[in-house]
């Protein structure tokens, strides 16, 4: 009788948790989409920073790959390179495309993505597109979803 007790318990506890569960990693995932959309928008360095926590990491593949620091400064030494780069290689109109994500693990006011996306960009009058995964972590603060780490991985 206790061992059905303490399963029942642990059914019902399990079953109250998974909204929450799915909440918070929904909320993580519009979090995410708003930070692309941002980014789709060509929003200025500032307004990306309030998608990511104070000191963010983000990492490309573009040298010198990493970027690290207080986000608007991370965001805009990354967003320079990245427009030299595409400068270079002839890209214009980019944007990325989300597809179903492939992990959204949130724990205890911390998050962990694994995200598929299209990159998108114009070269030479053609539509191209190189599929990616970003991998993410986020922080909860203040009530809010805030990224802390971003790192993109280019097939």
């Amino acid at each position: 009788m206790l061992i059905r007790t303490i399963v029942a318990t642990a059914c019902l506890f399990s079953l109250s948790g998974a909204p929450a569960r799915a909440s918070e990693q929904s909320e993580v995932m519009d979090r995410i989409q708003q930070a692309v959309d941002a980014t789709n928008q060509r929003a200025s360095a500032s307004v990306m920073a309030s998608y990511f926590t104070a000191s963010v990491v983000l990492i490309g593949g573009v040298p010198p790959f990493v970027f690290s620091g207080p986000s608007a400064q991370a965001i805009e030494a990354w967003r320079k390179v990245n427009a030299a780069e595409a400068e270079h290689a002839g890209v214009s109109q980019f944007s990325l495309q989300l597809r179903a994500p492939r992990r959204v693990t949130v724990d205890n006011g911390h998050a962990y993505v694994v995200l598929p996306v299209d990159y998108r960009f114009e070269r030479e009058n053609k539509q191209l597109s190189i599929p990616g995964v970003i991998t993410a972590t986020l922080e909860r603060s203040e009530g809010k979803w805030l990224i802390s780490t971003w790192t993109w991985t280019g097939d």
